[in-house]
C-alpha cells in the first residue's frame, strides 16, 4: 500500500500547515511532507556521523585509535564535510565566512597606517 498525504491521518490544523507551507514554496502539500522527511533525516545523519566522530577523535586524542578506526574517522570526517557544506545552513555559514574575512580585511588595511615601531625615536 502506498502512502499518501490523506493516508497519514494527519489533525485538520496541521494538513491547513502543510498546505500553507506547500503553497509559499510553489509545490504540493505531498512534496512538502517529502522535503520535511528529508530535511529530519538529513539532520539525523549528520547527527549520527557527529557522534560517531566526536567518539573516534576521543581515541585518537588518548592514542587508542585502531589503523580501522583511524582510516573509519577519514571517511566520517568527509561524509560529515559533505552533508554540512551540502546543508541549507552552508549559505548562511558562507555569507557569515566572507563577512569576518571583511572585516579583518580592513582590520589588517588600519593596522598598516599606523608607523613601523621597529625603530622608535
Amino acid at each position: 500500500m502506498t502512502q499518501t498525504l490523506e493516508r497519514l491521518e494527519l489533525p485538520l490544523i496541521t494538513y491547513r500547515a502543510l498546505e500553507q507551507i506547500a503553497r509559499t514554496q510553489g509545490i504540493t502539500p505531498a512534496d512538502a511532507v517529502g522535503n520535511l522527511v528529508r530535511q529530519f533525516h538529513h539532520a539525523g545523519s549528520i547527527t549520527i556521523l557527529r557522534d560517531e566522530y566526536q567518539q573516534l577523535a576521543g581515541k585518537e586524542l588518548a592514542r587508542t585509535l585502531t589503523v580501522e578506526e583511524a582510516a573509519r574517522l577519514e571517511t566520517v570526517a568527509e561524509r560529515l564535510s559533505d552533508l554540512e557544506m551540502a546543508s541549507e545552513m552552508n549559505p548562511v555559514w558562507e555569507a557569515h565566512r566572507e563577512s569576518v574575512n571583511e572585516l579583518l580585511q580592513e582590520l589588517k588595511e588600519t593596522l598598516q597606517t599606523f608607523p613601523d615601531q621597529k625603530n622608535p625615536s
